[in-house]
């Protein structure tokens, strides 16, 4: 499990389990807790109240399907994953590696700088939540909610409150950004593995006829493992962006509608960037996937394939009728994610925001 790391494995499969049976119950409790402090409605006419606990609700939400998604590529798919990315930094056969050497760098290089402001912005406004909800809870409470049955007068309501409610908030907001950096490092070696491709398709116009069909039988096997194993995680992102594009979108609501009632505090400030940072990270993302699947379908079109033979020209139509029907990560009701998503997206949250403020007002 990639949370709880602080409990050695001793590569025992048991501890793996435990440690995953642990995360998930930890954060299951966590969304009871939020949903019961919704429920009790003691506290909640209080905006800022309102606030966090809708954000630490679908964040919460967000981490326990980022867990049980992971755990299911864990256990089937994610090491195959790993193999390919180890094959394509390691070999040394063919032409492609001359041109991987420079293109990946460049790309993981921007796709880490991307996770760690997403680790920093996550980071920061978790501390600063954490001690403004201790001090605006006469420190109770640092993820503004309650714990079912355990009443103020109670000995053990400040140290479990505490202790129960900071481990679940670093819990939840460690698995959230270490899910989406997997993410976004898994998608961007996969983008500059297809951009290596284009760059040695451009080369076959200017390859002798000796060359030529070696050069176009490489590029052939490149294209064909790195389509399939992006197909596969393409299944596992379905899914994940479908629930992380459903909660993005609740964050901004939430924050929108709430900003019309609450003083502008650090706390809000910080979460509102770190919320919308979130959401254009996995949008500008897909956005340079479909910049690296139209990259690649240019290049073979601009080829003299009129002057290959019969099976290079099968092979070479077989990958332009793919990356031209487009290599993007796609998600319920999305055709694809990119720049445009992150656009209506926000505009989404704004109308839901409104509606929700004159329904209620």
């Amino acid at each position: 499990m990639l949370t709880l790391g602080f409990i050695p494995n001793l590569h025992n499969p048991v501890v793996v389990k435990v440690k995953q049976v642990a995360y998930v119950g930890l954060i299951f409790a966590g969304i009871v807790f939020c949903l019961w402090t919704v429920i009790d409605g003691t506290d909640i006419l209080d905006h800022t109240y309102l606030l966090f606990n809708m954000l630490f609700l679908f964040a919460q939400y967000q981490a326990l399907l980022d867990a049980l998604l992971f755990i299911k590529l864990q256990n089937t798919n994610l090491y195959k994953f790993t193999d390919f990315f180890n094959f394509i930094v390691s070999t040394k056969i063919g032409r492609l590696p001359q041109i991987r050497q420079s293109i990946l760098t460049q790309t993981i290089k921007y796709g880490i700088i991307f996770v760690r402001l997403l680790y920093f912005f996550a980071t920061l406004s978790t501390v600063v939540v954490w001690f403004y909800a201790l001090t605006y809870t006469n420190y109770s409470s640092p993820m503004f909610s309650k714990i079912p049955y355990l009443p103020t007068t109670s000995i053990l309501f400040y140290p479990v409150n505490v202790v129960v409610q900071t481990l679940t908030l670093i819990l939840f907001v460690s698995g959230v950004v270490i899910n989406d950096a997997l993410g976004v490092v898994f998608v961007s070696y996969f983008n500059a593995e297809f951009d290596c491709i284009s760059k040695l398709s451009e080369k076959l116009n200017d390859a002798s006829s000796m060359e030529c069909p070696k050069m176009l039988h490489e590029i052939y096997i490149a294209h064909k493992m790195a389509y399939e194993l992006f197909s596969e995680l393409k299944n596992y992102l379905w899914h994940s962006y479908l629930h992380k594009l459903v909660t993005a979108c609740g964050y901004l609501v939430i924050i929108v509608y709430v900003l019309q009632f609450s003083a502008v505090t650090l706390a809000i400030v910080c979460s509102g960037v770190t919320v919308f940072y979130h959401v254009f990270t996995l949008c500008f993302v897909g956005q340079l996937n479909i910049n690296s699947s139209e990259s690649l379908s240019l290049s073979l079109y601009m080829t003299k394939w009129y002057e290959m033979s019969a099976v290079n020209q099968k092979r070479l139509m077989f990958m332009l009728r793919i990356s031209q029907s487009g290599i993007g990560i796609n998600s319920f009701g999305v055709d694809a994610i990119s720049s445009n998503t992150f656009v209506g997206l926000v505009r989404a949250a704004l109308s839901y925001a409104a509606i929700l403020y004159t329904f209620l007002n």
